[in-house]
């Protein structure tokens, strides 16, 4: 063979090769992970039985935690292939009406949703990366007929795919669709180094699968194997703190509670799996609106119902018309002062009592004779749903969210990451409210006090619902996000504008912003929290705000159950239907870095459907449930 042959041999092994590479099928369950969980990890910390929180008894805890999660799978998951499949949703009865939508006004039909009648088996999936597509295939059972084979396929465009069948004679080729959604570590994907429309980025999904009866949509939703084997594995995955430099120069004394756990980057705690009762479950609920990006024909009648909602919807106490001519100060001024140190373990003693400083300047706003609590045993009515108001003049910047609240979007065309643009300023509607705003911003001068139109509007409501409900309170506000978006500090979300941390409600300014899940008279909290005024703003900023999930830590939490328990909000520990036990499943113990705010982020699905926000990608969220039942009263 001449040598001219040889290298014309080689070069065709080599584009062989290549083409062999481009089209392997990418899983998302990770083999190592696996293997991992089968097999003990050896720990080269030795575990200290005197101290729980060595690393080395962390390590034994979470590693028997784990075990046990995997014990549970079977109980609570389907194996369905390449997925997994809860069996039950707390919350979700057999068959339970998800969401419904009138068509038209003369039609009197009525769309619905329905988890239920759908039986998926086999299924399994591939991401073709030179097509950039994802394949789904499987066998599908509708109200237990016939099984069919399907496979469907779709664009991998922005982290979000809907899917439709290939064969253009199958009988279900109009009849079933479905949409999957891409998802990620925070720390894999974080500031774009994987572009969420790409293959390297999907590497575990949630798939949700939609077969249409007459009027009726009936779903079912699976999620990567990956994703429930990573949670048990979370705490090995668990990213380093990055102390948030802003803080560096700044002597701790001078610093809250809240700003010491950032300078030491604890703020954005993670999990810590051995803290959860119980494994959890990953269920997003879909809508009508999901519905209508894949069926052309109900697309027409959401936009119509959509035109019908401006036209009724309830006022809500106006956003001040934003300019952006906001008067950001020199300094900050005074701020409340530490309780004990921060300490990211449970506290086990009593605090030996609050330190004094100068107290959080009062704002000059009249104190209202506050609306009288409900009495206890009063049920609370089922949330109404989020409204949104315009400004007078008719216009607000639509569109400033993009992509997740952890990775923002990569925009390939302009090769550039975007997390928030057009961004509007809480500082600026305080400033324009004047004493009668409710809330304040503190620490204005970190410029991390930016978010969308909707994060402004739920803040300016609940400074509007603390003035008329709850005397001596005014709302405090942490960090939102960067003008720009993007990473602030340490934390991992707060890119999109759509995160916010709150303080807590209290009477004591010193308290602001400091420990209230520290116990100084027994309970689960301190005696100046104001839990029971808590558990009803909780319950208010799900009337006129969007929200998807509110992190608290596990002492709050606990006492927000109780609080909804006294009232009757909450029929008894194991109830998972009320309208008390949705709100208090969307609260989600995030370690005890949350023991001195609470982050509530905004819902993505309702302001998409709403076509506010349409840029925004849900962040796959784990539910676990009220977590009512060992609650002491």
């Amino acid at each position: 063979m001449s040598l001219l042959s040889r290298i014309k041999y080689l070069i065709f092994l080599v584009i062989l090769a290549y083409l062999a590479a481009c089209g392997r099928n990418f899983k998302t369950l990770d083999p190592q992970t696996v293997k991992a969980l089968e097999t003990p990890a050896a720990s080269a910390d030795a575990a200290d039985p005197a101290n729980p929180n060595s690393s080395g008894a962390k390590k034994e805890t979470t590693a028997a935690v784990s075990e046990i999660w995997v014990q549970d799978i079977p109980n609570k998951y389907d194996d369905v292939g390449d997925f997994f499949r809860i069996k039950e949703v707390p919350g979700l009865k057999k068959e339970q009406v998800i969401d419904t939508m009138p068509m038209g006004q003369n039609s009197g039909k009525t769309l619905k949703l329905i988890r239920g009648k759908l039986r998926l088996s086999k299924v399994s999936h591939h991401f073709d990366s030179v097509a950039n597509q994802l394949e789904v295939k499987g066998d599908v059972v509708f109200n237990d007929g016939n099984p069919f084979e399907f496979v469907l396929r779709g664009p991998i465009a922005s982290g979000e795919i809907p899917l439709n069948i290939v064969d253009a004679k199958s009988p279900i080729k109009d009849l079933f669709r479905a949409k999957a959604v891409c998802s990620t570590s925070a720390s894999a994907a974080d500031e774009g180094s994987k572009p969420e429309n790409t293959v390297d980025f999907c590497r575990r999904l949630t798939i949700d699968f939609y077969y249409r009866h007459q009027d009726t949509f009936y779903t079912d939703q699976l999620i990567s194997k990956d994703i429930l084997y990573n949670a048990i594995k979370k705490s090995d995955n668990t990213p380093s703190a990055i102390p948030d430099p802003i803080f560096e120069n700044v002597p701790d004394e001078d610093l809250s509670d809240y700003e010491r756990a950032q300078k030491k980057g604890l703020i954005e705690g993670v999990s810590d799996p051995s803290s959860m009762d119980e494994l959890p479950y990953y269920f997003a609920e879909p809508s009508i609106d999901d519905v209508a990006t894949l069926y052309p024909d109900v697309s027409k009648e959401v936009e119509e119902q959509k035109k019908s909602f401006f036209k009724t919807q309830k006022k809500i106490k106006a956003v001040p018309k934003l300019t952006g001519e906001e008067k950001i100060p020199e300094k900050d001024g005074q701020q409340p002062p530490p309780m004990p140190d921060f300490d990211d373990s449970k506290p086990t003693t009593k605090p030996q009592g609050t330190p004094g400083s100068t107290p959080t300047p009062k704002p000059g706003t009249p104190t209202p004779k506050p609306t009288p609590a409900p009495k206890p045993g009063t049920p609370t009515p089922a949330p109404k749903p989020p409204v949104t108001t315009q400004p007078a003049d008719g216009s607000r910047p639509v569109d400033q969210a993009w992509g997740k609240p952890n990775t923002g979007r990569w925009m390939a065309d302009i090769k550039k990451m975007l997390y928030l643009t057009q961004a509007n300023s809480l500082l600026e509607a305080a400033q324009k409210l004047g004493p009668n705003a409710g809330f304040q911003v503190l620490w204005p001068t970190k410029k991390r006090h930016y978010g969308t139109y909707d994060m402004v509007e739920m803040v300016v409501n609940v400074g509007e619902w603390l003035r008329e409900n709850v005397s001596g309170v005014i709302l405090s506000v942490g960090d939102t996000a960067a003008m720009n978006g993007g990473r602030i500090g340490n934390h991992l979300s707060h890119k999109t504008g759509m995160d916010i941390d709150l303080a807590y409600l209290t009477r004591n300014p010193k308290l602001v912003m400091n420990r209230i899940d520290i116990p100084n008279k027994g309970g689960y909290t301190h005696s100046e929290f104001l839990a029971a005024e808590q558990w009803r703003l909780f319950k208010a900023v799900h009337e006129f705000s969007p929200i998807e999930v509110i992190y608290v830590n596990r002492n709050v939490k606990n006492e927000m159950c109780k609080q909804a328990l006294k009232s009757g909000d909450l029929p008894s520990k194991t109830d998972t239907t009320s309208p008390a036990a949705k709100i208090l499943t969307k609260l989600i113990i995030e370690d005890d870095a949350h023991g001195n705010h609470w982050h509530a982020r905004l819902d993505c699905n309702v302001l998409k459907a709403l076509k506010l926000q349409t840029k925004c990608i849900v962040h796959p969220q784990a539910y676990v449930g009220p977590e009512c039942k060992n609650v002491k009263l």
